[in-house]
């Protein structure tokens, strides 16, 4: 689906900036590394570079959930703006190098202090994927100060993601907060996304709090749902984000996607994709947001909006980028 607006909408997605590491491995070296299934593990940084090493024939992708759905959106022709925080080193340079040909703004200064963040992407046999990460790094150092100035008009969207609630690393304030207080009330459409299940559990004092604050949609997958509510039942789940009277736009594979918004809950299908098509499911979540997000930016209403986010995440998993490639991976 394609639907073009006479004038484009402004996203200004913030997040964590890094470089995704991904790398094929099988479930012994997931469960030989401690690493958790489907979900991310906070490592230090010796653990980090030791499982490095071991990787074979890695690729280098410029990643972060809320920078891949800025790629998504300018893909889509919606004008996009990335906030977050690299180092400046060479993965500094790899994430920026992922914007060059994307029509995507980034302009916030680097943090000299820290190396650039990394993720690793272990994508096993059953092509989903595990991750591992270090915080001592300079994406999470983004700080409320580094909050861009924006004009409250009806046409912006604010896209978070929730592991700004852990940024500033050691910070008094966190960016998730500040970002909701700044641009709530000013006619500025906020979206939360969720984005992985162990930040969740982390952040779920901040994230359950924002239940209760002018907040456009949250977008999560079911296992992100899950542990937002307490709860490893589908059914409970989304009668509880129901109660809540915010809107949910929830993911689950080939399951498809529930959208609980006004009042009400509604069930999408998934598109059927062969399994010797799929690459991987990296970046799935993050095209989805970029769809739903576009859609709603040029007026379509929730379920088609829904759709359009049902099309992108199908076509990226046919890819081996977590972002549609078009200036290719450092290997």
């Amino acid at each position: 689906m394609t639907v073009m607006s006479d004038q484009a909408a402004r996203v200004t997605c913030i997040g964590l900036a890094n470089v995704d590491v991904i790398a094929s491995v099988d479930e012994s070296f997931i469960t030989g590394h401690h690493i958790a299934r489907k979900a991310s593990t906070l490592l230090d940084a010796g653990t980090t570079g030791s499982i490095l090493s071991k990787l074979g024939n890695p690729a280098f992708y410029p990643g972060g959930c809320a920078a891949n759905t800025a790629c998504g959106l300018a893909g889509l022709d919606i004008e996009a703006t990335f906030v977050g925080k690299t180092g400046d080193d060479i993965y500094a340079k790899i994430f920026r190098q992922g914007f060059k040909n994307e029509s995507v703004c980034f302009t916030t200064p680097p943090f000299t202090q820290k190396m650039t963040s990394t993720c690793l992407t272990l994508v096993t046999p059953d092509k989903d994927r595990s991750f591992a990460f270090c915080t001592d790094t300079a994406g999470w150092y983004l700080s409320p100060a580094d909050l861009p100035d924006l004009p409250g008009r009806p046409d912006q969207y604010v896209y978070l993601e929730s592991n700004t609630a852990k940024m500033p690393t050691g910070g008094p304030d966190n960016v998730l907060d500040a970002a909701v207080e700044k641009y709530g009330n000013t006619g500025i459409k906020i979206i939360v996304n969720l984005n992985d299940r162990a930040i969740v559990q982390s952040a779920k004092p901040v994230l359950t709090g924002l239940l209760k604050k002018d907040i456009a949609f949250f977008i999560g997958n079911i296992d992100e749902v899950y542990a937002l509510f307490d709860t490893t039942d589908e059914k409970t789940a989304l009668a509880r984000a129901l109660e809540t009277g915010r809107n949910f736009a929830i993911t689950d594979g080939p399951n498809g996607v529930s959208i609980v918004s006004g009042g009400k809950i509604i069930h999408l299908p998934a598109i059927p994709v062969d399994d010797s098509l799929i690459v991987n499911t990296v970046g799935a979540g993050d095209q989805f947001a970029a769809g739903f997000i576009a859609g709603l930016a040029w007026g379509l209403d929730v379920t088609d909006a829904c759709q359009t986010g049902i099309e992108t995440a199908t076509n990226i998993i046919q890819e081996v980028s977590a972002r549609p490639l078009k200036s290719g991976a450092r290997t």
